[in-house]
This record gives structure tokens, sequence and C-alpha cells, in this order.
């Protein structure tokens, strides 16, 4: 488990306590989710934590993360694109939960020891690189 970032790290001006972070995308285009089925799961969430939305920086995750937070309201913090790194690690490291696909914060999540939610959708099973426990856990 690698060490949590320090607080000189936290994103500038941010104030949520607790939070889910959700990073829909990955280096692959491929591997994300429809921003519809990301919308349904997270409006029928009972938590009522806010989410902070980020993304990588090319225009097609921004535009992605970003259609997925205007469609949620006052409860999405979008951050996407806009995150230096040390930023990313400290909200990863610290969410309440990070969902996402197969891509950085879910590899980071599980190095932090943070708690998530990762959909492998186009991983091909032939690389090897799959979850190492039982999928349903």
């Amino acid at each position: 488990v690698l060490n949590r970032p320090p607080a000189a790290w936290k994103p500038p001006g941010f104030a949520a306590r607790e939070w889910l972070l959700l990073n829909p995308t990955a280096g692959w285009k491929r591997k994300r989710w429809k921003a519809k089925s990301w919308i349904e799961v997270l409006r029928r969430l009972p938590d009522a934590r806010p989410i902070v939305i980020t993304s990588g920086g090319q225009d097609w995750q921004v535009a992605h993360a970003r259609e997925i937070a205007e469609s949620l309201g006052e409860r999405a913090h979008f951050l996407g694109g806009r995150t230096r790194l040390e930023e990313f690690l400290w909200l990863a490291a610290h969410a309440r939960m990070v969902l996402g696909v197969d891509g950085a914060a879910s590899h980071l999540a599980a190095a932090f020891g943070t708690r998530s939610l990762t959909l492998f959708l186009s991983t091909p099973e032939a690389t090897g690189i799959s979850p190492r426990r039982d999928p349903s856990r």
C-alpha cells in the first residue's frame, strides 16, 4: 500500500470532507463506459456525498467527463482535465470510494487501499490484465 499524499497536494479551494471520485476515462477510448450509463448509476446511488469527476486531459476525455458532471447538477464537482498529478493522487487516496474504468484512477485506488469499483470493459483477457480476485466481490 502506498503512503497517502500530504495535505499540500490537496486541490486549491477543495472543501469536501468526504466524496466519491469518478474518473470515467482511461488512455484507451474503447475502455470508457457510456455517459448515460454512468449517469443512471450515479443518480441511483443512495450515498449523498459529492461526486468529484476527473479525467485525462485529452479533449474526448474532458468532454465525456463533463457530460456526466452536467447531468448530475450540484452534486458533481467537475475537475476534468484540470488537476495536476499531485492533486489527482491526493483525490484518489482520500476519496471514500473511486469509481472508474480500467485506468489510472482505479489502479491508484488499489495502491492506496481506497475502496473502488472498476469496470473492465474492453481489456482483452489475452493480455493477462484483469482482476486478481473474484469480480463479484
